[in-house]
């Protein structure tokens, strides 16, 4: 569509180091809170939302200001952009600006073909007898997919952005690899799980603010005491209702929905522990940006594995997001990037 253009024809920018327009009079605080070093000097919340400015969101500034204000920190939103832009620190260190323009471009592209899919559903479904216009009033569907293009961008820039870059820098895996991934991880492919969970969180239970490192040492240590105590004999169950602060499975004893590896909505490391962790079995401690989980799986849905050559292609994805994650978590540590 040709109103895509607009958002992808953002004037380009030099990726590293560019300044982006300061708003007028003071900065507001939020600016300064810091969210992580990079050998020893500080990142800011600021420096993030002046990336998002340049890359994607040129009024990034004035958004943030009427959505978030002081509350900024507290919001998951804002922690996700913060996730995406210090592995975005990490994964384009030692990237030419070129590399770097190329790489927002093909972001920009998926994001165009996923709000292209968006607009193609909502016509199909509007034409079904029935059912109300794909889009609202006097909105044409350009109009509308600029609009959701631009907001698509907002909240999934950076991690658009991130996957590019981490494909161009992994090894792309072979057929040979992918066959061993299908055969190594059997149960994350044979249909859904039915397990329920003990989650400690990283947040401060009063203001939601996330915990310093000495606060989730301090969870991860209590999650083990959990643990031990599981392996020891205590029921599940029970130590969920007390102990667990998930609050829409804790009432339950900790008992999830059924679940499938694909439409899960849990951390991907938490996913991917839960998925390999045999019925009957406890799972280990999983941190994850969010807390920590522990999994206690009952039941798996009774269905073979799918034929590799059916699914391939999952497989291979899910082998790339691992060898991404393996990256940036080996990109963090030479930058020494230490999330707050």
């Amino acid at each position: 569509m040709r109103t895509f253009l607009l958002v992808g024809a953002v004037a380009a920018v030099g990726l590293s180091g560019a300044s982006g327009q300061e708003p007028a009079g003071p900065a507001p605080a939020w600016r300064s809170q810091v969210i992580g070093f990079e050998g020893g000097v500080a990142i800011t919340l600021g420096e993030m939302v002046q990336a998002l400015e340049q890359l994607f969101l040129p009024d990034a500034s004035k958004h943030f200001d009427s959505q978030y204000g002081s509350t900024l920190r507290g919001s998951e939103q804002v922690e996700h952009w913060i996730q995406g832009y210090l592995d975005f620190r990490a994964l384009s260190s030692g990237l030419s600006a070129e590399e770097l323009r190329a790489a927002r471009e093909r972001a920009i592209a998926d994001g165009q073909e996923i709000i292209a899919q968006r607009v193609e559903q909502r016509v199909q479904a509007a034409a079904r007898p029935g059912s109300p216009a794909p889009f609202p009033p006097g909105v044409t569907a350009e109009a509308w997919a600029e609009h959701e293009l631009r907001r698509y961008l907002t909240n999934e820039g950076f991690a658009l952005l991130d996957r590019t870059l981490a494909d161009r820098l992994i090894e792309a895996p072979t057929h040979a690899d992918v066959l061993r991934h299908y055969a190594e991880f059997p149960m994350r492919w044979d249909g859904g799980v039915n397990a329920s969970m003990i989650f400690l969180s990283y947040r401060e239970a009063g203001s939601g603010a996330r915990l310093e490192a000495a606060g989730r040492a301090e969870v991860l240590q209590r999650a083990r005491a959990l643990h031990a105590e599981l392996v020891a004999g205590a029921e599940f169950a029970d130590l969920a209702r007390r102990r667990s602060e998930d609050a829409s499975t804790a009432s339950k004893g900790g008992a999830m929905d059924w679940l499938s590896f694909l439409s899960s909505p849990l951390p991907e490391a938490a996913t991917s522990a839960l998925f390999d962790t045999p019925v009957g079995n406890l799972s280990a401690p999983v941190e994850t940006r969010r807390g920590v989980f522990i999994f206690l799986v009952h039941e798996r849905r009774a269905r073979p594995n799918p034929p590799f050559a059916k699914i391939e292609k999952l497989v291979s994805e899910d082998l790339r997001r691992e060898r991404a994650r393996r990256l940036i978590l080996d990109r963090r540590v030479k930058l020494r990037i230490d999330e707050r």
